[in-house]
């Protein structure tokens, strides 16, 4: 028997168009207060502590008031008229509000940045957005599996990944200690073969957090302590940070999603963790406290910071790389650089060729094909996110999010779009929700 939420059905009757909509007007009002206190916090950070601290690393502080008036407006502007209605979208455009729209606006604003670094980032998120509207992609049929056999193979992919690290390299690099990741990190991953560094990727961003999401929202148990444990044992043998934070920002992603107003409570955890990543700052005693470091430098500058890397350095010289590194050029473009792209934003702007210097879809994008290659990458996105608002109809938006936050994360912050899809997982993420079997609740979880 299917079942019918009569509660909301209800409220959906008699709630009056002007009710709607001054309950949405009230919630972009809160949204742009929250985001507002959000630029704010992170913009200090970056002026008191990030610009001065890592100097040397090219961070520099040259607060310009224009610039941080006309980034306020663009903020507030944005989630006006840019934010989508649906839960799933409504979730992964505040996504890119947090680690990408609003530190960029600070950066652009508090080092003086280019003009061509600010419509660089806006056209990004506007053809998104434009192509979202748009565009519906219609879901692939394709026969169904029951969530419990995905969760199974996922599993499966997992101790298949674990079993290949052990044999090749058994237990010389194990560390649990989070504070020793980059000693084990390199050596780690060069003692394995290609293969088995993508079976890590799956198991990581794809295998690990479906059988998270999947047995938190069917409340089986003895399959999410088998997630938990299979994330710390990857992290131990592969010194991967991200997947031993994986499990605590799924499940908190999982708890903002079951509220009423999710997009608000997402502002306010934001607003939460940049406040005490700056506190930290101030308790330090040696400068660059360990929360500070994670959240405000790496998680929410360095990514943006790239971006301008590439757009500084692509838009003054006469070549682009247009694919010469992916395998989608088929080899008929040469690399007229001397280095790989990443490599060489590395040395011209890290002070070192060996720094892998990568970044998300605006960076990468501008660095393959300028705008051409930004358009394409923001087309691309524009039709995931219209794919993805059609699972969510099928899966619940709640259950659509969980799945899909990793891929997007790293589509906006740290990866191509080309190994993402081919190397990185999001191919298998799409593939495993096309097939997986809906279940009645995920249907009425809106």
């Amino acid at each position: 028997m299917v079942r019918v939420n009569s509660s909301s059905a209800t409220d959906g009757l008699s709630m009056s168009s002007w009710e709607r909509r001054e309950i949405g007007s009230l919630n972009t009002a809160y949204l742009m207060a929250l985001y507002g206190i959000y630029f704010f916090i992170l913009a200090f950070t970056y002026v008191a502590f990030v610009g001065e601290l890592w100097k040397y690393q090219g961070f520099r502080v040259d607060l310009s008031i224009g610039k941080s008036v006309v980034s306020v407006f663009s903020l507030f502007l944005t989630i006006k008229i840019l934010t989508p209605k649906t839960r799933a979208a409504n979730f992964f455009f505040q996504l890119g509000i947090v680690f990408v729209l609003a530190p960029s606006l600070v950066i652009f604003s508090s080092a003086d940045l280019s003009w061509m670094y600010f419509f660089a980032t806006a056209l990004g998120f506007v053809v998104v957005w434009l192509v979202f509207k748009v565009v519906r992609v219609r879901l692939i049929r394709l026969p169904h599996v029951s969530q419990k056999n995905i969760i199974r193979f996922c599993l499966m992919v997992s101790l298949v990944t674990m079993g290949a690290i052990v044999g090749i390299s058994g237990f010389r690099y194990v560390n649990f200690d989070i504070d020793q990741v980059y000693m084990f990190r390199s050596d780690a991953r060069s003692s394995l073969p290609v293969f088995v560094t993508y079976l890590i990727q799956i198991t990581s961003k794809v295998a690990i957090p479906f059988m998270i999401i999947i047995s938190v929202w069917n409340r089986w148990w003895l399959y999410f302590a088998a997630s938990l444990l299979a994330s710390i044992l990857i992290f131990a043998l592969t010194s991967a940070k991200f997947a031993l934070f994986l499990p605590f920002l799924a499940l908190g992603v999982d708890y903002v999603m079951r509220r009423e107003r999710s997009d608000v409570w997402f502002a306010a955890a934001a607003c939460v963790v940049a406040l005490i990543s700056l506190l930290s700052f101030f308790w330090s005693e040696d400068g660059a406290p360990f929360i500070g470091t994670m959240v405000s430098y790496r998680a929410l500058i360095i990514p943006s910071w790239l971006n301008w890397n590439y757009i500084d350095y692509f838009s003054s010289v006469d070549s682009f790389y247009f694919w010469a590194e992916s395998k989608i050029s088929l080899g008929l473009v040469r690399n007229v650089h001397s280095l790989g792209m990443i490599n060489l934003i590395g040395s011209e702007y890290w002070g070192s060729e060996d720094v892998t210097a990568n970044t998300g879809w605006i960076g990468s994008g501008y660095g393959n094909g300028g705008f051409f290659g930004l358009v394409l990458y923001s087309v691309i996105l524009g039709l995931l996110f219209s794919y993805l608002r059609e699972c969510g109809k099928r899966h619940g938006d709640r259950l659509t999010t969980g799945l899909f936050l990793v891929p997007v994360f790293v589509a906006f912050t740290s990866s191509d779009l080309p190994p993402l899809f081919l190397t990185q997982g999001l191919f298998f993420s799409l593939l495993m929700i096309t097939v997986m079997r809906p279940c009645l609740t995920a249907r009425n979880s809106r």
